[in-house]
């Protein structure tokens, strides 16, 4: 069985910067919302590093798939901790290939009859 895939650009970190008025915003809670917030069956994370700055800190987050990396942006800008959404940004694009997801539109025949 083939996988098929496709080029795309993908976040190659995350940043985000939680809001001055969150609590609780420590390294194991952060995990365990990206965890129970689709993470798991994503693969979990492979980085969450913490930068200590006033009032509050920087988080820079990977997923362990990189194309991941995509919806952990998504899921932070749309997701809130402590009852808010956090400032949130992609750190510099790189190119991937992912896996094509099988349920998706078949493109093969955009290619049919096309000579190289």
């Amino acid at each position: 069985m083939s996988c098929q895939c496709e080029e795309r650009k993908v976040p190659s970190e995350v940043r985000a910067e939680p809001r001055p008025t969150m609590r609780n915003v420590i390294r194991s809670a952060i995990e365990e919302w990206i965890w129970e917030n689709g993470g798991r069956e994503r693969g979990g994370l492979l980085r969450c590093r913490m930068v200590e700055r006033r009032p509050a800190p920087l988080l820079f987050l990977t997923m362990n798939k990189i194309h991941e990396n995509q919806w952990l942006l998504q899921m932070i800008r749309t997701t809130p901790f402590d009852g808010q959404l956090m400032i949130c940004g992609p750190e510099n694009y790189i190119a991937c290939w992912v896996p094509i997801d099988p349920n998706s539109v078949d493109r093969s025949s955009e290619f049919k009859g096309v000579r190289y």
